[in-house]
């Protein structure tokens, strides 16, 4: 029994835009590069043909010659389509009307057509700058209608073109542009995420990651940092592990926009320190990781005392509130990057070129923020210094393993903070100090290291 909402094609009509097609494309063909107002009308012609088809094959009855005549004229309309638009033709409502065309190609699974159709819109977008922002825009909507139909291959054709039409080696793009081209993959890899997605949203973020990769300039940084932030969080919140590593290379590249002050770089790591911290309470180890060695990255490669020294102070009130929900060892077990950092700016600041001030100024700010950290924890635990500074040079030392160097970097890491505290804060540590005898002794202060200690005490 036939559905009564079904129809069948007109004949006479089928053949009459079958001849059009066919006409159109012979026009087209016979043209040269230097096209004219006229083609314009040829680009509307193209695209009416093109409506027509589609609505022929809407709920229709048809027999194979009638579908494959129809597919052979939908292919000829598209294929010109390109053609005239590649060569900077372009009518009012070309935009729509090419999206329309894609949607209604990626419903039927044809994802041939879809790909070829949005080829026009990405034509139009690469001649037309004025149409650059509207057409990312259609771009990032297509690639979100894709992933909801399960057709990963046109979300990244999608996804290929917005980067593409953010590419100063073929487009000299401007903030706008490239500031609305995150912001779709932005969406896009977030649609992913919500679809459960895991390849889609790892590629989007790899296809951003190859894309920054050679590019030479960042125009819009704080948009990347929105970027980074959203997709840091989605990936840690589905622990999305190897992600991770992408987004923080990405987040690399925030420091080429010169424009950004060191207040937004701030607020950024800010953000960044807060997800960790969240993470962390989940007693989620690895994510946990992989955040924090990001954050030491960027802090490495930007070497701005300023940004180093709101993360240490954010990280330190970030441990104080977790070692008192979880205690000490599991603490440190978790924010083990944050100590390994924190050694390699105690290393380099005895060891590099810096004045003797700075060298001080540098040393003192560390080992004090250790000191408020040990009786901060202590307190929170309600247990004694000397009972911290015990359990930390354990801790330490075993996760550093018989490397023997390193190891006595921690144990004057470690004793110079207690010296510290014992100089600092000799009311509060009398009564303990008898206690540290095995964390202070034997000295393994080097001279400079025991010159630096008396003058910043």
């Amino acid at each position: 029994m036939v559905d009564d909402s079904l129809k069948v094609i007109h004949a006479p009509t089928l053949q009459k835009t079958l001849d059009d097609v066919k006409r159109l494309a012979k026009v087209v063909d016979s043209e040269s590069t230097a096209y004219s107002v006229e083609d314009e009308e040829i680009l509307r012609s193209l695209i009416n043909n093109l409506q027509m088809l589609q609505e022929m094959q809407v709920d229709t009855v048809m027999t194979r010659t009638v579908k494959h005549s129809i597919g052979e004229a939908t292919n000829t309309c598209i294929e010109k389509m390109s053609v005239l638009t590649n060569n900077g033709v372009y009518v009012d409502g070309a935009c729509e009307s090419v999206k329309d065309a894609a949607i209604f190609y990626l419903r039927r699974k044809n994802i041939e057509a879809a790909s070829n159709t949005l080829e026009a819109l990405k034509n139009i977008a690469w001649q037309h700058k004025e149409k650059r922002i509207h057409t990312l825009e259609l771009l990032g909507m297509i690639a979100c209608v894709a992933l909801k139909s399960d057709l990963d291959d046109l979300a990244f054709y999608c996804a290929d073109s917005i980067n593409y039409l953010t590419c100063d080696l073929v487009i000299d793009a401007d903030e706008e542009v490239e500031k609305t081209s995150l912001t779709m993959l932005q969406q896009i890899a977030g649609m992913a995420a919500r679809m459960k997605n895991y390849n889609a949203f790892a590629t989007v973020i790899s296809k951003v990651a190859i894309h920054y990769a050679t590019e030479k300039r960042v125009l819009v940084g704080t948009t990347m940092m929105s970027f980074v932030l959203d997709l840091l969080f989605i990936a840690s919140d589905r622990r999305y592990i190897d992600a991770l590593p992408m987004l923080k290379w990405i987040s690399l590249h925030i420091i080429r926009d010169k424009k950004l002050t060191i207040a937004d770089k701030q607020k950024f790591l800010h953000e960044w320190c807060i997800l960790t911290a969240q993470m962390a309470n989940r007693d989620w180890a690895d994510v946990t990781k992989l955040l924090l060695n990001g954050i030491c990255r960027f802090l490495v490669k930007e070497k701005d005392p300023i940004l180093t020294k709101a993360v240490i102070n954010d990280f330190s009130m970030h441990f104080q509130m977790h070692a008192r929900k979880d205690g000490f060892e599991r603490t440190y077990e978790l924010y083990q990057p944050w100590h390994k950092f924190m050694l390699f700016l105690f290393d380099i600041a005895l060891v590099s070129t810096r004045t003797k001030s700075d060298q001080e100024y540098i040393m003192q700010f560390i080992i004090r923020v250790k000191r408020d950290l040990v009786t901060g924890v202590a307190r929170a635990t309600m247990r004694e210094e000397y009972e911290i500074y015990h359990e930390w040079l354990k801790l330490w030392l075993k996760s550093i393993g018989d490397n023997e160097k390193r190891q006595e970097m921690v144990r004057a890491f470690v004793q110079m903070t207690a010296l510290y505290w014992h100089s600092t804060q000799m009311i509060a540590s009398k009564k303990q100090w008898e206690y540290m005898k095995d964390i202070v002794e034997p000295s393994v202060l080097t001279d400079v290291q025991k010159e630096v200690l008396k003058n910043i005490t």
